[in-house]
């Protein structure tokens, strides 16, 4: 029931490009989910006919699934650098 729910209301391909530059602070463009799509790429997606839709928990599944874990290690503090200034008089 919760998943017919889910895609009850879909986004156009401008409201889908809007919401995930929303949320993810990218500016994502329509002409890029297009793009995505014709390469088989990008968000799950809905055709009816000519009509493409996006249901928001494919689009926020496919914020989730971009990201990419990175291992953190300790950083190693540098000691700051000693400038070389010359010492000899000018004039």
């Amino acid at each position: 029931m919760q998943k017919e729910q889910d895609h009850k209301n879909l986004l156009t391909t401008d409201q889908a490009a809007a919401y995930l530059t929303s949320g993810s602070g990218l500016n994502i463009r329509s002409v890029t989910l297009s793009g995505w799509r014709m390469n088989k790429k990008g968000p799950n997606y809905h055709k009816i006919g000519g009509l493409v839709g996006y249901a928001v928990v494919d689009l926020d599944a496919f914020l989730r699934d971009t990201l990419i874990e990175v291992e953190r290690k300790p950083c190693r503090v540098m000691p700051a650098r000693r400038s070389n200034q010359s010492s000899s008089a000018v004039g």
